[in-house]
Order: structure tokens, then C-alpha cells, then sequence
């Protein structure tokens, strides 16, 4: 997001002061132009240095990385802290099996079109978005550990969510999880306000620029039809990088399948334990530690491997410029792990051994599944650097449409199959698609980049 061109993503023209200064040496070199003008070509001789986000001092890029990690924190328990409540939810409203798993996943619908107006939304004006700031603030080295500092507090939602979901359930009543979700929401938002600051480069160089002139207002927002030209430019640009990019598709698909495995295991966790295992809603609620675990130990070990690895591929060949399937051996590891977790926890509890081989299964598949999911964010950001927004946006949309699908069908697959069976045949699913995409991106990955490429240029 850093690197986007701001006429690429707006057809904004902005005029060059004519006095030039140095470009910043820490910039990479796709970042020192955007839109037309440079740090350089920002600068004039009255006015103040221009400052990248690459140069921010590192406990300011720390601090929003934590900030920005705590609103997907909210996110994350929105769509977990039902969990533990659906039985008690369907016996006060009285709904069916099917009901209930709609009623815990339907909020992922919106997470599937909302990034379609906020992604193309931050491009035009700057709005807070966890992945693409962080690839505003830190270089390829670095994303890895980028990634690794978004992810630290949405990697406990899965815990965190059903844990306070049962206790508040069974202590008080269910209405007062979206009471308890909507107070912690609003805490994190005033503490965003005065932590956050813009990170996206076009705004940061109109916003300079605008100072070097002694203009006091952007102004595309004194001509309203100049204003829709550019929203209207950006809010198509998701929807044309899904059909015009297969490799949007494929980074999609595969994310999609990972997110529906995942919600749909998440969403029968609990009734697991409940059902199998003769457990209260709280106490069922606790197993969910052992997702967070295995999800905080993908984040915090695969963000050092994903820049161990980057770093030794690229020391190979130091003279190119490093591709996307730098990622892909990450990739590749994440994919073999989930099946053997799925295998591990279904088996375990379809036996009724202790409980602690389940939450051992469930621990290794969460490890496994964000592996994936760190490794395509990371692909992406790599290939879409100049709309990485609006790819996120379109990337995720099968995703979020995954995880609203799969859980509708748990109720009536682990009746017919049960836990072993019906796990197996989740895992025999993931490696018939997940692999062959694994292998075809390696070794097909940049031919497949190069389809509409041009294209998407010409936006």
C-alpha cells in the first residue's frame, strides 16, 4: 500500500513544485515516485523534510501495529464469542440446527462485502486497514515480522471470544455479549484515534505537497465531480482485479478454504465438548485456549520464518527483484500441516480419548492454517503493492463467503459421518485442492501474475 501510485488508484494529477530536494535513500525504489510526485519533487526549500512511513522511529510503527491488531481482535471475537452461547441462543429464539449455524455466521457476510467500499476507501483518503498499513511501514524484509505484530491480539479472538461468550452466557444472559463486545469496541476505537496517524503514501504526499504550496485543503474536495470520478474509479478497482487477475482467484480460493475449515471447526468446538465430553458451556468454552495457542505460535514463529526464508532466497539471486513465491515454501509447510491436525482431532474425538488429544489436533491444524493464511496475506501484499487495499478487498470476499458457507452444513455432516469421518473427509477435501494450487504457484506463479497485469495498470 505504501508503494501505490496515487494516479494509478485515483487519476488524481498532481503538479511538481520546482524545487527538488534529495528522495529519501530508505525508500525502495518503486516507492519514490507515487502519483506523480516524489518526496523529491514534494520538497521545496521553506518547507519541512518529507517523512516516510519506512522512517518512522519503531516504537511509533509498534504502537499502531498494536492498535490497528486490537481492532481485529474485535473482529475476531465477533465472529467466535457466539460460539459457546448457540445452544442457549437457539433454545430462547427457538431455532432449528440449521438456524443457529446461520445465525453464528452470517456476520462474516458483511466481512466479505464491507472491504469492498473500505478498501477502495483507503486509497482514495487513508483509512485504517490492519494488512496494508503494515506493508505502508515495513519493507519486504521485513513482513514477516510485520505481519507477526498485526496478528498478536486477533490470534487470541478464537480463545478469547467463546471463553467470555460461555461465562457470559451461563453467568448472565447471551444479549449481554454484544453489550460487553460493543464497550471493548468502543474503548479501542477512542485509543485508535489518538494513537493512529496516516500511513498511506499518496495522501502523505498530497498532504506535504499541500503544505509546501501554502494550500490549506486537498483540493480534489472542493470539485465534488472530481471527487466521484476517483470514487467511482476506486470502488470498480476490487471488483476488476477479481475478474481481471487470476491470480486473485487462486490466492482467494485458497484462502477461502482455509477460513471455511477454520470457522466451521470453531463453530462446533464447543457443542464437541458439550456433547462428547458432558461439559458445561464455560468449561467447553476453555478448550478454545488451545486454537489461540496454536494461531499465537503460527503468528509469532511464522512471521521470523516467513523473512528467515525470504531473506536466504533472495541471497541467492541478490541482483533481482524478489517475486511473490518467495512465499510459497511457507505456503507449502502450512498446507501439510493442516490435514494432520484435522486427522489428529478428528479421530481423537470420535474415540473419546482424554480431551487433551482433541485440543493437541485442533492446536496443530490452527498452527497449520494460519501458517497458510500468513503466507498468501504475504504474496499478495508482495504482488499488489500498488492496490493492495482493493486486492485484500477482493482476495477476501471468497474467503469471508467460505467461512459464512461451511458452518451451515457442520451440523448435518458430523451427525452423518461423526467427528473422524466427517474431519477425514474436511482433510482429504484440503489436500486434493490446496496442495496441486500449492505446487502450481511455484512453478507457475509468475505466469500466472503476468495475466492482466497490463490491465490493471491502465487503472
Amino acid at each position: 500500500m505504501a508503494s501505490n501510485m496515487a494516479d494509478e488508484k485515483t487519476g488524481a494529477v498532481v503538479a511538481e513544485p520546482t524545487i527538488m530536494a534529495p528522495t529519501p535513500a530508505s525508500l525502495p525504489d518503486e516507492e519514490k515516485t507515487v502519483g506523480g510526485v516524489s518526496p523529491a519533487s514534494s520538497t521545496s526549500s521553506t518547507s519541512p523534510p518529507f517523512t516516510s512511513p519506512y522512517d518512522w522511529p519503531l516504537a511509533r510503527k509498534i504502537a499502531i501495529a498494536l492498535i490497528v491488531s486490537f481492532t481485529q481482535l474485535v473482529a475476531a471475537m465477533s465472529a467466535s464469542m457466539m460460539a459457546a452461547a448457540l445452544p442457549a441462543i437457539g433454545r430462547d429464539l427457538h431455532m432449528g440446527a440449521t438456524e443457529i449455524q446461520v445465525s453464528f455466521s452470517i456476520y462474516l457476510l458483511g466481512l466479505a462485502f464491507g472491504p469492498f467500499i473500505v478498501g477502495p476507501a483507503s486509497e482514495i483518503c487513508g483509512i485504517a486497514l490492519t494488512q496494508p498499513i503494515v506493508a505502508d511501514m515495513f519493507t519486504k524484509e521485513n513482513r514477516g515480522k510485520s505481519i507477526a505484530l498485526a496478528t498478536v491480539f486477533p490470534y487470541l479472538g478464537p480463545a478469547l471470544g467463546p471463553i467470555v461468550g460461555g461465562v457470559v452466557s451461563q453467568k448472565v444472559s447471551w444479549p449481554w455479549l454484544f453489550w460487553v463486545l460493543s464497550i471493548f469496541d468502543g474503548a479501542v476505537l477512542i485509543v485508535g484515534v489518538i494513537v493512529i496517524r496516516e500511513s498511506y503514501m499518496p495522501v502523505l504526499l498530497r498532504r506535504h505537497q499541500r503544505k509546501a504550496e501554502g494550500l490549506k485543503r486537498e483540493p480534489f474536495l472542493s470539485t465534488y465531480p472530481e471527487l466521484f470520478r476517483r470514487a467511482r474509479t476506486a470502488l470498480a478497482l476490487p471488483i476488476r482485479l477479481l475478474f481481471t487477475r487470476p491470480i486473485i482467484l487462486i490466492i482467494s480460493f485458497v484462502m477461502g478454504l482455509e477460513f471455511g475449515v477454520y470457522i466451521l471447526w470453531l463453530s462446533v468446538y464447543a457443542t464437541l465438548f458439550i456433547d462428547k465430553y458432558h461439559e458445561t458451556p464455560t468449561i467447553s468454552s476453555l478448550h478454545y485456549i488451545a486454537i489461540a495457542i496454536g494461531a499465537w505460535l503460527a503468528a509469532q514463529v511464522g512471521g521470523q520464518v516467513t523473512d528467515i526464508i525470504f531473506k536466504k532466497m533472495k541471497a541467492r539471486r541478490p541482483d533481482e527483484e524478489a517475486p511473490p513465491e518467495y512465499r510459497v515454501p511457507l505456503l507449502a509447510i502450512g498446507v501439510l500441516i493442516c490435514p494432520i491436525g484435522l486427522f489428529w482431532a478428528g479421530w481423537s474425538a470420535q474415540s473419546g480419548i482424554h480431551w487433551i488429544m482433541v485440543d493437541l489436533g485442533s492446536a496443530i491444524f490452527t498452527i497449520g492454517s494460519f501458517v497458510t493464511g500468513q503466507a498468501v496475506i504475504a504474496y499478495l501484499l508482495d504482488e499488489f503493492q500498488k492496490s493492495a487495499a482493493s486486492a485484500n478487498a477482493a482476495a477476501r470476499m471468497l474467503s469471508n463467503l467460505f467461512g459464512f458457507a461451511f458452518p451451515l452444513f457442520a451440523p448435518q455432516l458430523y451427525v452423518s459421518l461423526g467427528y473422524g469421518w466427517g474431519t477425514t473427509l474436511l482433510a482429504l477435501i484440503w489436500i486434493v485442492l490446496a496442495v496441486p494450487l500449492t505446487v502450481m504457484l511455484w512453478f507457475r506463479g509468475a505466469k500466472v501474475r503476468a495475466i492482466g497485469r497490463r490491465e490493471e495498470n491502465r487503472v
